[in-house]
Formats: structure tokens, C-alpha cells, sequence
């Protein structure tokens, strides 16, 4: 079975759409876009058109670290109508497939506040991934949204999870502040989120079940 690139929790509500946690939150190495450039004759005679730096193979997986985390908290977070169905989008060499979720405190609210909570689980998996296996992911996510619901109904699971998740951001965040590091915004931002997701995922539960979820296949 062809494995995910890529596991995403985004929310929305009185904050607005967010990205709380992604697995895994290393970017990978390039590949080299040709072998055959590792292994090349230094005595051939060389095409005049052909470049001597190659640009590097840009794998899905690679490509899921170039979109910043406030572009996927908008792309992965659909309208309320869309919720308790199947989400499915393909950007690029990617194709992402959900179960979006919608609890509300009362029908008529169909505007996040603190009232109502929102919430998708997200797999990213390669565009030319089978309708089958896109089909069989879904189905995965749709057992996990509706366990995630029910334990919000009973226990508040995903609000305290989440709310855990952005106590663990705004510690790293003030933390950074702090130490006053001296980097580019890029880099600092990637550290950042390497910092927070790591963190998250050693103090919540929600963050290892996604985890396991993702590494089980």
C-alpha cells in the first residue's frame, strides 16, 4: 500500500485557521536529478546547453516543506457545509484527503467562535496515488475524525489537546523571542516549527495518536 507523505492537523476557530501539528516536521534531502551526473566523464566533450549544476528532483514529500504553515491551515480547513464528508484536493504532486470535522454548541452556529470547534485530520499522499488507496485513506480518516468527535462530545479531548498545542507554540515562540536568534526569517521559521512540533508531540496524547497513525503504514 502506497505510504503517506505527510499527517497534518489543522483547526479553526476563534484564532482563526491553523496549523497545530504535522508528522513528520523534518524536511527531507533532495535527490539529484540525474545519476548519470554523479558519474560523469571529466574528459567527454560536454553539450554546450547542458547546465553543470543540475537542479535536484523535487519529490512530493520536499515539496510539502515549501508551502508555509498558514498556506496549508487555508487549504486544509474547508467551509462548515463541507464537514462529516470526504475532503479531497491535489496541489501540485500532492493529493490530500480528510474527514473534516464540525462540533457546534448550538445547529444555527455555522461561524467558528469559542463555542464551536472545527478540525481536520489531513494524510498527503502522491498525486498519481490509485482512487483505491485514496478511497481506503479516507475511510481511515473518517473512523479517526469520528472518534476524535465522540471524544470531544464526552470529555473535551480535542479542545484540551489543542489548547495544550498552542501553549506549546506560544512557548516556543516567546522562547526564541527570548534568546534573540540570529537568523533569516526562512531559517528561523523552520526551526521554529521543528521546535514546536517536536515539543508537541513529546506532551500530547492527540499528537502520538497521529503519529502511530501515520507510522502504521
Amino acid at each position: 500500500m502506497t505510504a503517506p507523505l505527510s499527517v497534518f492537523l489543522v483547526t479553526c476557530g476563534s484564532r482563526g485557521d491553523r496549523l497545530l501539528f504535522r508528522y513528520p516536521y523534518h524536511s527531507p534531502i533532495d535527490a539529484p536529478q540525474r545519476k548519470k551526473a554523479q558519474n560523469r566523464n571529466p574528459y567527454a566533450l560536454r553539450d554546450p546547453d547542458e547546465s553543470a549544476d543540475l537542479p535536484p528532483i523535487r519529490s512530493p514529500d520536499v515539496e510539502l516543506f515549501e508551502y508555509p504553515g498558514d498556506v496549508l491551515a487555508g487549504l486544509l480547513t474547508p467551509k462548515v457545509p463541507m464537514c462529516g464528508q470526504k475532503f479531497q484536493l491535489t496541489v501540485d504532486n500532492v493529493v490530500f484527503v480528510g474527514h473534516p470535522s464540525f462540533s457546534a454548541g448550538k445547529a444555527q452556529d455555522l461561524i467558528p467562535t469559542k463555542s464551536t470547534f472545527q478540525f481536520n485530520v489531513v494524510f498527503a499522499l502522491p498525486a498519481d496515488a490509485s482512487n483505491c488507496i485514496i478511497l481506503a485513506y479516507h475511510d481511515l480518516l473518517k473512523r479517526i475524525s469520528i472518534a476524535f468527535a465522540r471524544e470531544e462530545r464526552r470529555c473535551r479531548f480535542m479542545s484540551s489537546q489543542t489548547a495544550l498545542m498552542f501553549a506549546v507554540q506560544e512557548e516556543v515562540s516567546a522562547r526564541l523571542h527570548k534568546e534573540q536568534l540570529a537568523q533569516d526569517a526562512k531559517s528561523e521559521a523552520s526551526l521554529k516549527d521543528s521546535m514546536v512540533f517536536s515539543m508537541i508531540l513529546e506532551r500530547c496524547a492527540l499528537a502520538q495518536t497521529l503519529e502511530i497513525a501515520f507510522s502504521g503504514y
